[in-house]
C-alpha cells in the first residue's frame, strides 16, 4: 500500500511537470509567460526557493481551492484492554475458611488500518497573504478480535470539521510561516459488543458462564482550534512542511451499558446510562510534501491526531488516530 502511494505521488508530480513545461514551451513572449502567472522577477512575490530563483513555482490571484486526501488510518486508543480476557473464579474450602481466587488476563482490541477522506474548500487572497477554509474528516473503523471463546466487535465513527483562517509570514523567500485560528466540531461514537466465557469452579462442580456486554458511547463538541504551519521550499515548487494545531473542546458525553451474565440456573441482566458534559484537549500534528503548479497540487504525508481523555467505556483513556495520506488540490 505505501509503495502504490509512493508512485501515485510522484507520478502526479511528474504529469504536473510536463504539464508546466509544455505551457511555457508554447507560450510566445515573455509577456505571455508573465500572463500565466508563473514567477519571475517583476511579479513575482517572495516565494523564491533557497539557492536559485523561482522559475516556475504558482503564483495566484484571488481564486477559490478545492481539494480530497485519501486517507490510511490507524487507531490507538487506551483504557479498553480491561474489557476483553480470560476470567476463571474458584472456591476453596478448607476446615476453617474459604478462599476465592480470581485469575484474568487482559487482552486489547486488535486494531487495524483502514482508509476514510477529508474534503476542503476555500478561498486564497494574493499575493500569497492569507486564506480561509473549511475542512471535513470522515473515518469509520470495525474490528474484531478473539481470544480463545471470547469475542469483541469494535467500531469508532469519527467526523470533524473544520473552520480556519490562516496568515502568512514570508522570510528570505523560501520559508513561510502560517499562523491559523478557527473552530472544530467534532462527533465520535464508538461501540464495543463483547462475549465472554467464564469458568467458575467449586468443590462439588465447574460452572461455565457467559456474559454478553453492549456499551455504546457517543460524543458531541465544539472549540477553538489554533495552530502553525511552516513552509520550506526545498525546489521550484516543492515543499517540505509540517504542521502543529491544539484545541479545547467543549462537548457532551452519552454512554449506554448493557450486560447479562447467564448459567445453568441463572441469568442476571445489569443497564446503566450516563449524561455528562467533558472539555477534551485536542493536538493535531503533521508533516509531509508537496508540489504546487499553477491550477494543480498534490502532497504526501504522515499525520496524528490525539484526544485526550475521550474513552468512557471500560477505563478512561486516550483516543489517538495516525497514519498515512494523499492529497490533490485544484485552483480555480
Amino acid at each position: 500500500m505505501l509503495q502504490l502511494l509512493f508512485f501515485i505521488f510522484f507520478g502526479l508530480i511528474v504529469y504536473a511537470e510536463n504539464e508546466t513545461v509544455l505551457q511555457i514551451a508554447n507560450a510566445k513572449s515573455d509577456k505571455e509567460i508573465a500572463d500565466c502567472h508563473f514567477c519571475n522577477d517583476e511579479i513575482s512575490p517572495p516565494c523564491a526557493v533557497y539557492l536559485k530563483p523561482c522559475n516556475y513555482a504558482p503564483y495566484r490571484c484571488d481564486h477559490l481551492w478545492t481539494g480530497v486526501d485519501f486517507l490510511y488510518w490507524r487507531v490507538c486508543e487506551d483504557g479498553l484492554s480491561g474489557t476483553f480476557g480470560n476470567v476463571s473464579i474458584a472456591n476453596t474450602i478448607t476446615s476453617t475458611k474459604t478462599t476465592t481466587t480470581f485469575f484474568q488476563t487482559n487482552k486489547g482490541i486488535d486494531f487495524d488500518w483502514d482508509p476514510g477522506f477529508r474534503v476542503a474548500v476555500g478561498l486564497e487572497f494574493a499575493p500569497y497573504s492569507s486564506e480561509i477554509g473549511f475542512y471535513w474528516t470522515r473515518f469509520h473503523q470495525t474490528t474484531k478480535t478473539k481470544e480463545g471463546p471470547n469475542r469483541a466487535h469494535w467500531q469508532l465513527h469519527f467526523d470533524c470539521v473544520d473552520g480556519l483562517y490562516e496568515y502568512r509570514f514570508w522570510y528570505d523567500g523560501y520559508l513561510c510561516i502560517k499562523p491559523n485560528s478557527g473552530l472544530r466540531y467534532a462527533q465520535i461514537h464508538q461501540h464495543l459488543n463483547t462475549n465472554l466465557f467464564t469458568l467458575y469452579t467449586t468443590p462439588t462442580a465447574v460452572t461455565p458462564i457467559t456474559t454478553e456486554v453492549r456499551e455504546s458511547q457517543k460524543f458531541w463538541s465544539l472549540g477553538p482550534l489554533f495552530g502553525v504551519q511552516a513552509d520550506w521550499y526545498l525546489m521550484c515548487g516543492l515543499t517540505l512542511y509540517g504542521t502543529f494545531d491544539g484545541g479545547i473542546l467543549y462537548g457532551h458525553f452519552r454512554t449506554e451499558h448493557e450486560d447479562c451474565d447467564t448459567s445453568s440456573t441463572v441469568a442476571t441482566i445489569h443497564q446503566c446510562e450516563g449524561n455528562s458534559c467533558a472539555c477534551l484537549g485536542v493536538i493535531d500534528l503533521g508533516f509531509g510534501f508537496r508540489y504546487e503548479v499553477q491550477y494543480f497540487t498534490c502532497k504526501m504525508g504522515l499525520e496524528h491526531h490525539l484526544y485526550s481523555d475521550y474513552n468512557q467505556i471500560g477505563g478512561n483513556g486516550n483516543l489517538n488516530l495516525f497514519g498515512f495520506f494523499l492529497g490533490i488540490e485544484l485552483h480555480y
